[in-house]
């Protein structure tokens, strides 16, 4: 084989096989170490209404968090991106319960009206006092849950997690894979790395740019017990076929260079 060819063979194999490498593009990621009060937190996480939560710099999980008691909640822009079914959104972040059985009303939520935007979307989960069982028929229920308002489908409104699991006290990690026809949510308590309960949403009006990340009380609700969150991530998958053309390209600029 020409030495060429083989130069050729070698880029497009380095190129091809660094595809699965690409990692997904970040879009707002804090585990707030980085602050040294309230105030600096505040300066980060500053879109209006301002939320009454504070840095917590003894607890998190670990070193520091924001302590939220409920009521107006913590919210903070990113560049507004639209999933896909290919390229979806990954939103992710713990939060600590402490046990309480109470109403407490405490999330994190994802929402399209970041910046003066009309409000088009509405994600939440983590813990909510008025939720629906859809496989039981259970109403009013106190646990963990989640919600999707204006993007189609159902359950349209606040509801369980599949079996809803007991409340526990502990840091608890939510995450949800945010497609344009599908919210896949999963609860994995105690943040042991093991899924413990999930409620998968079949959704038929999610295209839509969601550009604000929000933690305290759901709507901005008060609670009469509070908790904390840490370890924020939103970042969304790259396109399979983004990531072949960006292969294809790193051959073509190899071969260029072999014949050069």
């Amino acid at each position: 084989m020409k030495r060429s060819n083989i130069l050729a063979a070698v880029c497009a194999a380095v190129a091809l096989a660094g595809i699965g490498q690409v990692q997904a593009a970040t879009l707002l990621s804090d585990d707030f170490e980085s602050y040294v009060d309230t105030a600096a937190l505040n300066a980060v996480w500053n879109e209006a209404p301002a939320g009454v939560g504070t840095l917590d710099t003894a607890f998190g999980n670990p070193g520091q968090s924001l302590a939220h008691g409920g009521g107006s909640s913590q919210k903070r822009v990113f560049a507004a991106t639209t999933p896909s079914d290919s390229a979806p959104i990954i939103w992710e972040f713990d939060l600590y319960d402490d046990g309480d059985t109470g109403g407490k009303r405490l999330t994190g939520g994802l929402r399209d009206n970041g910046a003066a935007a009309p409000l088009g979307a509405l994600l939440e989960m983590g813990r909510y006092n008025d939720l629906a069982d859809p496989e039981t028929g259970g109403v009013t229920l106190v646990g963990y849950g989640i919600r999707t308002v204006f993007v189609g489908g159902t359950p349209g409104n606040w509801v369980t997690f599949v079996g809803n699991p007991a409340i526990q006290q502990g840091w608890h990690h939510f995450k949800a894979t945010v497609g344009e026809t599908f919210i896949n949510f999963e609860l994995d308590l105690g943040d042991d790395g093991t899924v413990d309960a999930i409620r998968n949403i079949a959704t038929t009006a999610n295209a839509k740019p969601y550009n604000v990340a929000r933690l305290g009380g759901p709507s901005d609700l008060s609670s009469p017990s509070g908790g904390n969150f840490d370890n924020i991530s939103i970042r969304q998958i790259p396109e399979p076929a983004s990531l072949l053309l960006m292969g294809l390209a790193c051959v073509g600029l190899g071969c260029v260079r072999t014949r050069s």
